[in-house]
């Protein structure tokens, strides 16, 4: 199993670039570590690939010159790909962590899901698969112009089970570029993790 520094890259301006790939039958734990060295101030983005697309973990945040942004854990399972990219050149991506056996699990573990929400219809991101018990972070990324608001909730069965007790974060003001992550949340089998936004906002969750 890997340990410590996992790999580091300056990527090519405006081209994604991939910074991991999860390996067989392992999760992979690790943040993300964004530092700067160019004087103009960069956006960085930061996101897996889900087949011709990719989903963001961090959308347009911005870095200074000297300044530093580390992300909170990132999972990534086998086979799935971290990538990166930034409007500048001089700015270096540094992932480190562990990666740990995950031949066991009748799912395997890394990112579940992907949810985009545009308004106030709830949405199920992910519900726990029979027999399990799912440990999950969630990452909350405002990809639009404006602030936007964001509310999860934990239903005790499936998305039409959802009320009004359960709301674990209710609407959590996110700005624009910006990500809150959510960590621990835990859910058992048959119970759904709840996610939407306000009206005209775009908002990425990432399981």
């Amino acid at each position: 199993m890997a340990f410590g520094l996992l790999n580091s890259i300056i990527p090519s301006v405006g081209q994604p670039d991939s910074l991991y790939t999860g390996t067989s039958d392992t999760l992979t734990v690790g943040k993300v570590s964004i530092s700067s060295k160019n004087s103009t101030p960069a956006r960085i983005q930061l996101a897996y690939e889900d087949g011709s697309s990719l989903r963001y973990f961090e959308y347009n945040k911005k870095i200074k010159y000297g300044e530093t942004y580390e992300t909170q854990d990132i999972h990534i399972g086998a086979g799935q790909k971290l990538i990166v990219r930034s409007d500048q050149t001089d700015i270096n991506f540094l992932f480190y962590g562990q990666t740990v056996s995950d031949s066991l699990h009748p799912v395997r573990s890394g990112v579940l899901s992907n949810v985009i929400s545009t308004d106030k219809q709830k949405k199920s991101i992910f519900t726990a698969p029979t027999g399990s018990q799912v440990n999950a972070t969630l990452s909350v990324c405002n990809m639009g112009v404006e602030a936007s608001v964001a509310t999860i909730g934990i239903s005790n069965a499936a998305l039409g089970d959802f009320d009004s007790t359960e709301y674990i974060e209710y609407s959590k003001r996110i700005e624009p570029g910006q990500t809150y992550t959510r960590t621990d949340i835990k859910i058992k089998a048959g119970q759904t993790i709840v996610g939407f936004s306000n009206r005209n906002s775009k908002i990425s969750f990432v399981c």
